[in-house]
């Protein structure tokens, strides 16, 4: 028995007061509906959360390859120019040891840096 205007089940036309069959029913109906509304909310909690991990990975992916790209570029910067750094300091160094050799060091200007990447 259904009161269809109202959606909840009828007290039995027999008695006046429900019984208490019909009590435990309706709270076990009603326990039922709280611990399912818990349960939905905990799941999407849990897929929600999910979801924010998974976007969390892609950004540190993104971020990962664009550090790593960088390196790789400036680690084949340095390996073009070792050859260059290293004739300079050649240079540098012959004239240190004829310096140390006539006891005057000549002019050099500008020695130069190498390229620096931070």
């Amino acid at each position: 028995m259904t009161d269809h205007s109202i959606g909840k089940p009828a007290l039995p036309a027999a008695a006046a007061q429900p019984t208490r069959a019909w009590r435990r029913r309706a709270f076990v109906r009603e326990i039922f509906g709280i611990v399912l509304g818990v349960l939905i909310a905990l799941a999407l909690g849990a897929v929600a959360s999910a979801i924010g991990w998974q976007i969390d990975a892609i950004d540190a992916r993104r971020a990962l390859a664009l550090e790593l790209g960088e390196i790789l570029g400036q680690a084949q910067e340095r390996v073009i120019a070792r050859d260059c750094i290293e004739h300079r300091l050649d240079a540098v160094a012959a004239v240190l040891d004829q310096a140390a050799a006539s006891g005057q060091l000549p002019p050099l200007g500008d020695l130069g840096d190498p390229p620096r990447r931070t």
